[in-house]
């Protein structure tokens, strides 16, 4: 059986955020918060704060 994967290379599931402050802005709709990669335009799904990553810098 031949498995159809690939890599997340437009981050649309995950978001590393270590380095990637100007990729990465926290917009609103309403009151419900989401991360946006600008670089792809993609609203991912998980976002991964490693490294030395601080709240304050959103």
């Amino acid at each position: 059986e031949q498995l159809n994967i690939g890599l997340d290379t437009k981050s649309l599931i995950f978001q590393n955020l270590h380095g990637a402050f100007t990729e990465v802005e926290l917009r609103f709709m309403n009151d419900t918060g989401y991360l946006v990669n600008t670089k792809t335009n993609a609203r991912p799904i998980v976002a991964h704060g490693n490294g030395p990553i601080k709240v304050g810098c959103f």
